[in-house]
Order: C-alpha cells, then sequence, then structure tokens
C-alpha cells in the first residue's frame, strides 16, 4: 500500500512536538514559578513543555486511522521489537564505555526494554498492536451512533474530568480505570471513528487552523495567568501543565486538530518524506534513551542554561533543529543496517512465517472491518479519489 505523505509528515511532525517537549521537561526549565520573575523566555520554555503528549497522541491516532481497516503485519510488530532492543543495547553499551561502565541489573534492563520501562511507549504501543485486530473487529461492527456514544462517553470520564480534578488537585492524574494502553485504545478508536464516519471534506481548513490558532493563544494565557497566580501566592486552580498531560482536555483537542488538518491535506507521494517518517520512531529511541538522555540535555545541551539568555528563542530553534535532524541521521542509517538484517534468508522466513500466522489467526476478522459497516466501501472509494 502506497504511504500517504500527508500523514508521514504528520508523524515527523509529531516526533518534532515530543523533542519538543523533552528538550523542556528533561532539559531543566523551571515548569513551576519559583523564586524568579516572569519572563518571555520562561514561558516559552513552559510552552514547548505542552506539546510533547500531543505528539504522542498524533502518533497512535495514526495507526488507529490505518489498522481500523486492514489488519497489520505481525513481522513489523517483530521489527519494532528488535529495533527497540538493538538501540537499548547498543546505547547502554556505548555510554557504558564512555561513563566508566553500567552495572549487571541496568544490563539486564537494557536485554528487556519493554518490561523494565526502558521506553514506556513503545511498551504501551506494541500492546496495542497485538490488541488492534480485536479492537478492529469490535468497533467495525457497532453502530454508528453507539460507537460515536462510548467515545464522548470515554472522553468525558477519562479526559475532561480527569483534568479538571487534577487542576483543582495541582497534580494529572489519571482516574483509577485509566492506564496508558486504556487511553491507546481509545486514541486507537477515535481515530478509528475518523477515519470510518467523518466526512472530513466538509470540514474548512480554514476553520480548523483558527481553531488551533485560538488554543495556541490559550495555551499562552493559560501558563502567563497559572505564573502570575503562583507568583502572587494564589494556588487556585492548580497548574497549567495539568491540562498537558496525556489524557487531558487541552491535549485531546490539540491533538484532534492537528490530525485532522493533517488528514485533510493532500499532498502527492512525497519519497523523502516518506523515507523520512520510517526514521523518526528511531529518533525517539535515539534521544529519550535513559542513558543518552542527561548526556544529551544536561551535560551537552543544558536548557536550563540558555532560557536565561537574551537570545533564547533563536536558539532553542536551532538546536531543537539540530538535535532532530541529528538523530534523523543516524536513525537513518540504523535503519539500513537493520534492513540488511532483517532481508537475511533465515531471518525473511521467519517474519514470512509470522505474518502468515496473523493472518491465519485474524485473517476472518480482517475480512470483516469492511464487511461490518455498509458505507464503508463507499466511503473508502470516495477517500481515495
Amino acid at each position: 500500500m502506497e504511504r500517504q505523505s500527508n500523514l508521514e509528515l504528520l508523524r515527523i511532525f509529531s516526533m518534532f512536538l515530543i523533542v519538543m517537549h523533552h528538550f523542556s521537561v528533561h532539559g531543566g526549565i523551571p515548569l513551576v514559578l519559583e523564586n524568579q520573575s516572569i519572563s518571555p523566555n520562561l514561558v516559552l520554555g513552559q510552552f514547548f513543555y505542552c506539546f510533547g503528549k500531543v505528539g504522542v497522541n498524533l502518533f497512535v491516532m495514526i495507526t488507529g486511522y490505518f489498522l481500523i481497516t486492514r489488519l497489520g503485519k505481525l513481522s513489523s510488530f517483530l521489527k519494532l521489537v528488535i529495533t527497540t532492543f538493538f538501540y537499548s543495547v547498543t546505547l547502554f553499551l556505548i555510554c557504558s564505555v564512555f561513563s566508566g561502565g553500567g552495572t549487571f541489573f541496568e544490563f539486564i534492563k537494557a536485554l528487556l526494554p519493554l518490561t523494565s520501562n526502558q521506553y514506556w511507549f513503545i511498551t504501551a504501543y506494541c500492546s496495542l498492536f497485538l490488541l488492534s485486530p480485536l479492537i478492529a473487529q469490535i468497533l467495525t461492527q457497532l453502530d454508528r451512533k453507539i460507537y460515536a456514544y462510548i467515545l464522548v462517553f470515554v472522553a468525558i470520564f477519562a479526559s475532561f474530568i480527569p483534568t479538571f480534578i487534577g487542576a483543582i488537585l495541582g497534580k494529572a492524574i489519571f482516574l483509577y480505570y485509566c492506564s496508558d494502553l486504556l487511553w491507546f485504545m481509545f486514541i486507537f478508536s477515535l481515530a478509528g471513528f475518523i477515519r470510518l464516519y467523518v466526512k472530513t471534506e466538509f470540514i474548512k481548513n480554514q476553520y480548523l487552523v483558527l481553531a488551533l490558532a485560538v488554543m495556541l493563544l490559550g495555551t499562552v494565557a493559560l501558563i502567563v495567568i497559572s505564573d502570575l497566580l503562583m507568583q502572587a501566592g494564589v494556588s487556585f486552580f492548580g497548574h497549567w501543565s495539568v491540562f498537558f498531560s496525556l489524557n487531558s482536555c487541552a491535549t485531546l483537542i490539540f491533538s484532534v486538530l492537528l490530525f485532522l488538518l493533517f488528514v485533510k491535506t493532500k499532498i502527492r507521494s512525497n519519497n523523502f518524506i516518506n523515507k523520512w517518517a520510517m526514521s523518526v520512531l528511531g529518533v525517539y529511541l535515539l534521544h529519550d534513551n535513559s542513558y543518552v538522555r542527561p548526556l544529551l540535555w544536561i551535560e551537552w545541551i543544558r536548557p536550563f542554561e540558555l532560557y536565561k539568555h537574551p537570545y533564547f528563542a533563536l536558539e532553542s530553534v536551532v538546536i531543537l533543529v539540530m538535535v532532530f535532524i541529528g538523530c534523523s541521521c543516524i536513525a537513518y542509517v540504523v535503519n539500513v543496517l537493520l534492513k540488511e538484517f532483517f532481508a537475511i534468508g533465515k531471518i525473511n522466513n521467519l517474519f514470512s512465517k509470522a505474518d502468515l500466522f496473523w493472518h491465519e489467526l485474524f485473517g476472518n476478522t480482517s475480512k470483516s472491518f469492511v464487511k461490518a459497516s455498509p458505507k464503508l466501501k463507499k466511503r473508502e472509494k470516495s477517500m481515495s479519489q
């Protein structure tokens, strides 16, 4: 299937948002105003924080958008696991050599990246992928109104209510019935609903851009007002960061608006964009590795010092672009090496057998994706035109 470059571009943009978030949160830029005055640089550093979880949601939405109508390949899952293992072990060994050696326990954690919380996103994402055929079958069997009702119900009780309770308590929360995986399942389902039932051709781009502009201005206003209240010693309505956790309402609204905008933005298939998008997951595995992270942000870049500079805005943009492009280049080289490894006869045969097993297990299920909705075939045809 030909890659849709508009969504591949969204994949790239999403990873840039994640890198921007890590620049702030791992770089030591103050998120809580303490013993300092409010400044444009401080607000900008806090602003960078707000969109990391938006990037995470968008990654999952792209997956849901595609896998709601077709069965994914088990070989893709296996390649992701192997790639994650490669980054985890290789980066541990390299960092251990240059830092004087890691412990045996740390080495075991590096060998088990999916179970040791080395990469929380990959752990939750892999679980979601394995459940995706069942999720898709259940969702495509639902009546459109029931499907929409479930999404609204979950959005209220897993996003809007936790956001405002968290704001009152002053901390981001997941209600007891929510978790990273359950939230990913909701976001997957939301993107699936957009694919199946939302007539995006009737949504005007200018309205989406206007809504995003209002949300961005509101974000800046929220940060400034929250900082002013804290400076005055008033803790009413918590802290601005509560509204930008993984399941917060602001993150959810930003995710939906951006996703719709990129879905509606049709561009010709672009080989450069498509190849770059294949490397962006490596950007995450590289720059947010637990051994690379302190070296990158605390030892080398030091954003906690940069935000005091008069040209912080320009410096931060240049640094973010350099980190993103640099990590993308390294990830591209790693992808080329791993592609050669995956092409080895016995390994490639293993992937083929895995795909065959996966299709035999869920093949009948995947056929029901399209049959479940009488209007789906017609809609898919109109979208491809």
